[in-house]
């Protein structure tokens, strides 16, 4: 299967990448910096340098995929550093990636907020309400770009089959097993490790019949 991963140099984006590769799919990279991205993966990747503002190199990178798999998003309390002040980056790059991949023909993506983002199905959860009054607190426009993201989808891919999965804390360490649902319910937590994170996805874009369309799915390691 062709996969596209937008974020291949992060964290998340790498640990995506790796999980993507070892079962066997075709992966193409959109990376801001190809030398960021780690030099085991790069000889087995295809690597599309460019901006989450290029469109055309975007187009490029987008057609003729299967699916895509999106570990971007503001990198939390940091984010402070752009003068307090909400821009909307990356709600409008989604507004961007929907509508090329309605051109391109391409159906399946999915994208990362947080828990910040509320679903209806959620639960009462003190440890989410703590977690989310921190990044409002010490990040409120990373806060708004995630709210935003999710509204994004929403509002403007109502003809793609989107997943906009939310995390918690994001660790390193072992694998984990992924339990995906919604916060509060049995059996969620409140981290996810990367590792788990990538098993996850991977997972969800190989199945079949399709999986959480539409819908907003809370992910952690248990």
């Amino acid at each position: 299967m062709k996969i596209l991963i937008l974020g291949a140099t992060g964290a998340c984006g790498e640990q995506i990448t790796r999980k993507a590769i070892t079962n066997g799919h075709q992966v193409t990279a959109f990376v801001r910096n190809a030398g960021k991205l780690s030099q085991d993966l790069a000889p087995k990747v295809q690597v599309i340098e460019g901006s989450i503002t290029d469109e055309e190199t975007l187009r490029g990178a987008v057609r003729g995929q299967a699916v895509i798999i999106s570990a971007l998003g503001p990198p939390g309390p940091g984010y402070k550093s752009w003068n307090d002040t909400y821009r909307g980056v990356f709600p409008s790059f989604y507004t961007l990636l929907l509508r090329v991949m309605r051109e391109c023909g391409v159906r399946r993506v999915f994208a990362m907020t947080t828990v910040s983002v509320y679903a209806e199905q959620d639960q009462r959860s003190v440890a989410r309400a703590a977690l989310t009054g921190l990044v409002w607190a010490f990040g409120r426009p990373a806060y708004k770009e995630f709210v935003e993201i999710g509204n994004t989808f929403q509002s403007h891919g109502k003809d793609i089959e989107w997943t906009v999965y939310r995390v918690g804390a994001i660790t390193d360490g072992d694998e984990g097993k992924p339990s995906a649902g919604y916060v509060g319910q049995k059996g969620s937590g409140l981290r996810i490790t990367r590792k788990c994170m990538a098993i996850w996805l991977v997972e969800q874009a190989e199945a079949f019949p399709l999986e959480w369309v539409r819908q907003m799915p809370y992910i952690s390691s248990t």
